[in-house]
């Protein structure tokens, strides 16, 4: 049901449960999850449900092509109240990392491979080396209750050349999921149920006619 999930009308189909539920007994184990699909097949909405129906939670970053690892970890910034004069904002990779949060990098494969190397390094040591100046280094571990989600769309179609593929030792470190595109049942069954959750009053034919316009429009180019 969408009891308690607030202004989010995500619609619990059968495929939905599935891909739910797979995501979710991945990160329970503590193992990295890779969501692959095109726009719009609900990957980012998915984790931000995950996290609101087991309450944990939930740091979200989006990839670009200037992203560095510093945006990651955290960025120094003046200080006047601070003895060194700077004082560190602390980036959303950390904050998660070290609170135990569950961290979702979409557009991963727009991420440079500096970014991607730091990310490899902290999953495999469990450690982020972290510097201040005129202070010993520091080390922070990693949470036990960290766990990680990347998505991102496939180098093809609309965005082909415009993404990396992923080194295959990077991708080792996560479990695959696919988010394929919707088949009519499945968007069928998602508008029944916001014509529901939106109180409309509208019919069955109503519901095939809108769906096969959707399919029809959307295979254009």
């Amino acid at each position: 049901t969408n009891e308690g999930l607030g202004k989010n009308s995500f619609i619990f189909t059968q495929k939905a449960i599935v891909r739910l539920t797979t995501i979710y007994n991945y990160l329970k184990s503590g193992v990295p999850v890779l969501l692959e699909g095109q726009t719009g097949t609900s990957k980012t909405l998915s984790s931000e449900i995950i996290c609101k129906l087991t309450g944990e939670q939930f740091v979200k970053f989006d990839f670009c092509l200037e992203t560095k690892a510093s945006d990651l970890l955290g960025r120094y910034k003046s200080d006047v109240d601070s003895w060194s004069g700077l004082s560190m904002t602390i980036g959303p990779f950390r904050y998660a990392y070290e609170n135990g949060c569950i961290l979702l990098l979409d557009n991963i494969n727009l991420a440079s491979n500096e970014c991607l190397k730091f990310i490899g390094d902290a999953l495999d040591s469990k450690k982020i080396s972290v510097e201040m100046p005129g202070m010993p280094l520091k080390e922070i571990s990693m949470h036990p209750y960290f766990r990680l989600i990347a998505a991102q769309n496939p180098n093809n179609g609309l965005f082909a050349n415009k993404r990396q593929d992923l080194d295959p030792d990077f991708f080792s470190r996560f479990q695959i999921i696919d988010f394929p595109s919707f088949e009519k049942d499945e968007l069928v069954e998602i508008a029944q149920g916001l014509a529901k959750y939106f109180g409309y009053d509208v019919s069955e034919k109503f519901i095939q006619d809108l769906v096969d316009f959707h399919l029809i429009w959307s295979s254009r180019d």
